[in-house]
């Protein structure tokens, strides 16, 4: 899902092409404002054999 930036090394990066990001609280699936603490959940956009909706 996400892969380590050679050059900067700064943490993980994540395909924005292949997944939806989203940052939402975990008792009700909403999405939660920039900034604010949530569960990270990802929806894959271009994977045909397996797809992974939530």
């Amino acid at each position: 899902m996400a892969a380590e930036c050679i050059e900067a090394a700064d943490g993980l990066h994540v395909n924005e092409d292949h997944l939806i990001v989203e940052a939402v609280d975990p008792a009700t699936g909403e999405p939660v404002p920039d900034g604010t603490p949530g569960e990270l959940v990802f929806t894959t956009v271009t994977k045909q054999a397996l797809p992974l909706i939530r």
